[in-house]
C-alpha cells in the first residue's frame, strides 16, 4: 500500500513536471520579442525595424552586405537577393545615388538586423519609370544586414 501511494505520488509529480515543461516552452509563455514603430523619413520612405540586436551600426562609407526581398502591394515579389541566394554589397554613400531609398534604408542598421522598408508610388519607379514594373507602384522591401565588410572588399556603389 505505501510503495502503491509513493508511486503515485512520484508519478503526479513527473506529471506535473512535465506541464510544466510544457508549458514554458508554449507560445502564450514565451516572452514576445519587441515591436518597433515606423519611422517616416524626409524623403517619405517608412522604415521599422523588425529585428534589432546590439552591435554594429551601418553608415556613410560603409561597405554593406545585405539581402532584400522586394515585394508590390499585393505580394507579387519583383526582386529578391534572398530567392537568388546571392546577398548584394555596396558602399553607403552620402547622399546616396539614385534609387535612394535602398541606402536610407540600410543606414542606421545594426549587423544582422532586419528591417521593412516602404517606399511610397512616385519615390521608387515613378510614372516615367523605364523599368519592368508598372509605374508609380508602392515597392515593400525586407532588408537584412549580413555584414559590415572591410573597405579592401568594397564593391562599387550598385
Amino acid at each position: 500500500m505505501k510503495a502503491t501511494l509513493i508511486n503515485t505520488l512520484a508519478t503526479r509529480v513527473a506529471a506535473l513536471l512535465l506541464a510544466c515543461c510544457c508549458f514554458s516552452s508554449c507560445a502564450i509563455f514565451r516572452p514576445r520579442p519587441p515591436v518597433y514603430d515606423p519611422v517616416l523619413l524626409p524623403s517619405g520612405v517608412e522604415i521599422q525595424d523588425l529585428v534589432k540586436p546590439e552591435g554594429p551600426v551601418a553608415k556613410a562609407g560603409d561597405t554593406v552586405r545585405i539581402h532584400y526581398h522586394g515585394t508590390l502591394l499585393d505580394g507579387t515579389v519583383f526582386d529578391s537577393s534572398v530567392e537568388r541566394g546571392q546577398p548584394i554589397d555596396f558602399i553607403l554613400s552620402d547622399p546616396p545615388p539614385p534609387p535612394t531609398f535602398l541606402h536610407e534604408g540600410v543606414l542606421g542598421m545594426r549587423l544582422k538586423a532586419r528591417r521593412r522598408v516602404t517606399v511610397p508610388a512616385g519615390i521608387g519607379f515613378g510614372p516615367d519609370s523605364e523599368s519592368e514594373l508598372p509605374a508609380d507602384q508602392v515597392l515593400f522591401f525586407r532588408l537584412e544586414l549580413l555584414e559590415i565588410l572591410e573597405s579592401e572588399e568594397a564593391p562599387a556603389t550598385p
